[in-house]
C-alpha cells in the first residue's frame, strides 16, 4: 500500500497553507535600523528662541519687560498683575526708549500653548522684537 503524507505547507491540491515570515521580519528590522540611524539627523527644534547669555561672575541685566503667564491665564508684568492693554502700552514705551529691548516670558507648565503664543504675538505687535522663554534646567 502506498501511503500519502501531506506536509504543513502543501496539501493534496498543492496550495501553500503556511507563510514564511522570516524575510518579512528581516526587511522590517533593516528598516527599523535605518530609521533609528537617520532620525537623529532630521530633527530640529520646533521653536527658535533667543535665550539670554550670562557672563562669568556678573549680575545678569534686569529686563524691563518680565512677563509671567500663570496657570489660570493671569499675566503679571514685572511682578504686578497686568491686562493686555497695560502690557501693550508698556511694550510700546520700552521699545521707543530702546529698540533692542528684550522681553522675558515665563509660563507655567499648566498654561495653554495658545496663551503663550498670544502673549508673544502681543509683545511683537507692540514693538518688542526680541524675547526669551524662561526655562528651568532639568537635573541629571
Amino acid at each position: 500500500m502506498a501511503s500519502t503524507t501531506t506536509t504543513a505547507s502543501t496539501r493534496g491540491s498543492g496550495q501553500i497553507t503556511a507563510i514564511n515570515v522570516t524575510p518579512l521580519v528581516d526587511v522590517m528590522l533593516v528598516l527599523l535600523v535605518i530609521f533609528m540611524a537617520t532620525s537623529n539627523y532630521i530633527t530640529h527644534p520646533a521653536i527658535e528662541v533667543d535665550l539670554p547669555h550670562a557672563s562669568d561672575g556678573s549680575e545678569p541685566e534686569r529686563t524691563p519687560i518680565a512677563l509671567v503667564l500663570h496657570r489660570g491665564g493671569r499675566i503679571t508684568l514685572n511682578g504686578d498683575d497686568a491686562s493686555a492693554e497695560a502690557i501693550a502700552a508698556h511694550c510700546k514705551q520700552q521699545s521707543a526708549a530702546r529698540p533692542d529691548v528684550q522681553a522675558t516670558i515665563a509660563a507655567d507648565g499648566g498654561a495653554y500653548h495658545r496663551q503663550v503664543v498670544a502673549l508673544v504675538d502681543l509683545i511683537k505687535r507692540n514693538g518688542v522684537e526680541h524675547f526669551a522663554i524662561q526655562i528651568e534646567l532639568a537635573e541629571d
